[in-house]
């Protein structure tokens, strides 16, 4: 029972710990799309260059 229960527990935490990379990993992606977007602003010398789903 005791295994069962620190095999449950480390299972838990290692999906957590994937969870939180995966978050890091689209935190990261989202702020070089920013950066991405706010290069383009300034080459098309527009104040936004964002298409919308409209």
């Amino acid at each position: 029972m005791l295994l069962l229960t620190v095999i449950i527990i480390i299972g838990l935490l290692t999906i957590i710990n994937i969870l939180k990379l995966q978050y890091n990993q689209n935190k990261t992606i989202i702020d070089q799309n920013e950066v991405l977007i706010e290069i383009l602003d300034k080459l098309s010398g527009e104040e936004e260059v964002r298409e919308t789903d409209e």
